[in-house]
């Protein structure tokens, strides 16, 4: 809800006020539900994110599980995805050809996991998503750089800081073993397509993996390794 400067409230409904030259609800009201329709008959579930282009504000509505447009001028509100398998949307972005690429929590198959996560191909005339990148640990953020997409993966993030501040065991665990670095090996294999360095780094892993003992344990001057690599992908991703 956002306070005009006449003094009225933004909480939709009939008694909408109307747009004023300071902040103004564009679209929605204080109760969430999902309705298309006029500025204050729209309602939306959780809207974590959006994109602007051509008059229309696209929204990730979260818990709907849907994307909708609102209409900048008026606030008018349709639904622009909303079909089976496409589930907890977040990140929006354009590419320089007006094509809009989503992220979701959830897989094509609306599957859960850490490294459950997708980014979608939007057709905005068809009212159609198709998945492109699956199982890249639940994306945050999305940005077009030299043509390619660029996510950043929740997962991952929480990975990086974790050993960067010299406690990865208690993030994995309390393992540095072959299954760790399966695990690391799984989420560089998705940077792959965004960074160069990644494929370095892929075979560095495979190489850590190599040394592990018949228990699967890393020896324990190699440990120091794994928050180095991880440290080196941080800072080529930055």
């Amino acid at each position: 809800m956002a306070q005009d400067a006449g003094g009225g409230d933004d909480t939709g409904g009939d008694d909408t006020p109307p747009f004023t030259n300071g902040v103004s609800m564009l679209s929605g009201h204080a109760d969430p539900g999902y309705v298309d329709g006029k500025r204050g008959d729209a309602r939306f579930n959780n809207p974590v994110s959006c994109a602007y282009k051509d008059g229309k504000v696209y929204v990730a509505d979260f818990d709907n599980g849907k994307i909708r447009a609102v209409d900048a001028e008026t606030g008018q509100t349709s639904t622009v995805v909303s079909q089976q398998g496409f589930a907890r949307p977040f990140a929006l972005v354009f590419a320089p050809d007006g094509t809009l690429y989503v992220s979701t929590d959830r897989g094509p198959a609306n599957e859960q996991g850490s490294m459950a996560g997708t980014i979608w191909r939007v057709d905005i005339a068809a009212k159609t998503a198709t998945p492109i990148a699956p199982g890249i640990g639940r994306p945050r953020g999305l940005a077009m750089i030299n043509g390619k997409i660029a996510a950043t993966a929740r997962w991952l993030t929480r990975f990086v800081r974790a050993t960067r501040t010299r406690e990865p065991t208690k993030f994995v665990d309390g393992r540095l073993d072959r299954a760790t670095l399966d695990e690391v090996a799984e989420l560089i294999g998705a940077l792959v397509p965004f960074s160069a360095d990644a494929i370095g780094a892929l075979g560095h892993v495979k190489q850590l993996r190599g040394e592990c003992d018949r228990a699967g344990n890393l020896p324990e001057h190699r440990r120091g390794a794994l928050g180095a690599l991880v440290g080196m992908l941080e800072a080529r991703l930055q």
